[in-house]
């Protein structure tokens, strides 16, 4: 019951920082994403383009589930809704990772303090977008494989295959990620067959289990079940490709979350080095193989793209929590724990501070999140969008547009030039470059204004104010 009392204490607290940590103000995903949605459920899944004024083009709806989700949403309450559902999918996120780091470790404190941590660092991309899906089922998959290996129980088989098919229907560009984390125990029980795990085990540092031929067995049928369901959708290879193509194109050059990060300078990722390092480093606590592995992985995929740095806070928090429960039983600690579990729960004056902490970090979030509107006109063409609307036959116009506005243009039946869905617009995908001249045009400035216009047969040019192209095109 005293458990209860501070897992729901707990929980309140966290699902208000939560709530007050969501941007309310939507990104310009979500607006290619409510017509994407209303295409599909009008004319099914194809691989049609019809919100630019390009011909040819070819779009693989890799995120059909979300995109169906999100126009039904709308159709219902609008960017209400949309906000709902957003702040719902969050909470349930930061629930499950909660929950699920005190089923492996028992320990109320170190979870909620590592899921609060987490979900803190990783606010900025809880918005509505395709990826708060995946978030929820990385966190989820983690889990269950961990108790697939512990229990050897087969119905985790058929849970992990549930939430591959899922990542496929939601948000399918991130599929082979689903993978990579089956890597760390593969390579366990590779070194358990090497017969070198008692070479392991005698290292001051690091731990390995046993891994026997039936554990292996069932991760390796699991990681073929999942591969062979990535032929059971409507996207043909996409899910195998897409990744690769978009990290080897032109993409990861200009897109921001493609590119590679200086996680030195990173203050998520480098506290969660500190951490590990200084208890490694400073303590006798030896950390499990597998864990190791997990944190060299992610943090090399957090060096290569940014959008894999805010999957690598979330899965890290694992073995994270791991090392400092692995800490607390190393100096028999364990006992002094649940005192303090006891002391939490039985008396008002932690609560107090646990409260305050809370409502400082909320005060601290609302003071940025509770004036904003869910659409900005400083970041979107609103008032443009109107006047095109009112005074120009759009539906014959070639606009020209850059890929943060073309969104919107789209939300309003305005065809673009280009949009978010970046990879449609390079050659990797269609065999064009209007991604490409649009950053030699606005970004690196080697494409004059003529040039653009006559290869495109551009009639009008939308461009902001505080680009510095607009002082140069006037």
């Amino acid at each position: 019951m005293k458990k209860i009392r501070l897992y729901s204490f707990l929980t309140i607290c966290l699902v208000f920082i939560v709530i007050s940590c969501i941007n309310k103000t939507f990104e310009n995903d979500v607006f290619f994403t409510i017509p994407t949605g209303e295409y599909i459920i009008e004319n099914g899944i194809d691989d049609t383009e019809s919100f630019t004024w390009h011909d040819n083009l070819k779009f693989t709806k890799l995120r059909w589930g979300f995109d169906i989700c999100i126009a039904k949403l709308y159709e219902i309450g609008g960017f209400n809704a949309l906000y709902v559902f957003t702040v719902f999918i969050s909470i349930l996120i930061a629930l499950v990772l909660f929950t699920t780091l005190i089923k492996r470790s028992n320990n109320y404190i170190i979870s909620f303090i590592v899921a609060t941590f987490s979900i803190l660092c990783i606010s900025g991309y809880l918005t509505c977008r395709a990826q708060i899906i995946s978030y929820l089922l990385f966190v989820l998959e983690m889990f269950f494989i961990e108790k697939m290996i512990e229990t050897e129980n087969k119905k985790y088989i058929v849970y992990l295959a549930i939430i591959c098919e899922l990542i496929l229907c939601f948000h399918s560009s991130v599929w082979l990620m689903f993978f990579v984390l089956f890597v760390p125990y593969i390579i366990e029980w590779i070194i358990n067959l090497l017969k070198i795990d008692k070479f392991v085990n005698k290292t001051e540092k690091v731990t390995i289990r046993k891994f026997d031929n039936n554990k292996a067995k069932m991760l390796l049928i699991t990681m073929l079940i999942s591969m062979l369901l990535g032929f059971c959708t409507p996207l043909g290879l996409s899910p195998y490709t897409y990744s690769i193509k978009t990290m080897l194109g032109f993409s990861s050059k200009i897109i921001m979350e493609l590119q590679k990060v200086n996680i030195e300078e990173t203050f998520s990722i480098g506290f969660l080095c500190f951490i590990i390092i200084a208890v490694l480093g400073l303590t006798k606590t030896k950390i499990k193989c597998s864990d190791l592995i997990y944190i060299v992985i992610f943090l090399i995929l957090s060096k290569l793209a940014e959008r894999n740095m805010y999957i690598a806070i979330l899965v890290l928090a694992y073995p994270i929590a791991n090392l400092l429960n692995t800490l607390i039983d190393t100096y028999k600690m364990t006992d002094k724990m649940d005192n303090v579990e006891n002391y939490f729960n039985d008396k008002i004056l932690p609560k107090i501070i646990i409260l305050e902490i809370c409502i400082f970090i909320i005060f601290i979030n609302l003071k940025k999140t509770a004036k904003q509107q869910y659409i900005d006109k400083s970041l979107y063409p609103v008032d443009a969008s109107e006047y095109i609307i009112n005074n120009i036959d759009y539906k014959n116009a070639r606009f020209y547009n850059n890929f943060n506005n073309g969104s919107y243009l789209e939300f309003k039946g305005i065809p673009s030039f280009v949009d978010s869905r970046s990879e449609i617009y390079c050659r990797e995908f269609n065999n064009v470059t209007i991604l490409e001249d649009m950053a030699n045009f606005e970004l690196f400035y080697t494409m004059s204004v003529d040039e653009i216009v006559n290869k495109y047969q551009i009639t009008h040019l939308l461009i902001e104010r505080r680009k510095k192209i607009f002082r140069v095109s006037k």
